[in-house]
């Protein structure tokens, strides 16, 4: 399973004690759900947003993402960057355009929607 925790531009790491990097494993991830919320969840991939800046657990590190891509697989480097994108999307489409309510994510397809205007916003 990937598991991936984005806070803005910054990836949360795991640490294992010996220099090397690896993403975090279902308990770790576990650890961090009272302080972040769901991006994505299927039954191989677990994304959170972090919302917070309280202390990370020990063996977890913030890190920009840009440093740890040569850390993970293409493949893993790959979704890490889609999801980061999608974070930055949910973020900078909060709230509506037109009439400034609160949007509503939508799972399936990835879009917001303001309830007030009826509007899909892509």
């Amino acid at each position: 399973m990937l598991n991936i925790v984005l806070n803005n531009d910054n990836l949360i790491m795991v640490d294992s004690g010996n220099g090397v990097l690896s993403l975090p494993n279902k308990v770790q991830m576990e650890q961090l759900l009272d302080v972040a919320s769901v991006l994505h969840l299927s039954h191989n991939e677990q994304v959170l947003m972090l919302h917070t800046n309280k202390a990370l657990p020990k063996n977890m590190q913030e890190l920009n993402i840009r440093m740890v891509l040569n850390h993970l697989t293409f493949a893993d480097a790959l979704r890490v960057i889609y999801y980061q994108q999608l974070y930055r999307y949910y973020i900078t489409h909060a709230y509506c355009g037109k009439c400034g309510t609160p949007t509503c994510r939508q799972q399936k397809s990835k879009f917001v929607f303001c309830e007030q205007c009826k509007r899909e916003i892509y």
